[in-house]
């Protein structure tokens, strides 16, 4: 989001709670990654590099 500041990200959450792990998950596994405020909220969006195909171990991807 170019010219748009960065959603916060919070610290880690505890582990009771239920809420504040989103951005955070998102923000370690995302290439690149963004939010917007909408009305009823907000809007995420993410990318992710997909490395090709090992010859090793055709059809599994880590992420």
């Amino acid at each position: 989001m170019a010219g748009a500041p960065s959603p916060a990200l919070r610290a880690a959450a505890g582990e009771s709670e239920v809420h504040g792990r989103g951005l955070i998950l998102v923000d370690a596994l995302a290439s690149r990654w963004g939010a917007e405020r909408v009305v009823t909220g907000k809007r995420v969006w993410a990318e992710l590099d997909i490395p090709p195909k090992s010859r090793e171990q055709p059809g599994r991807h880590v992420l």
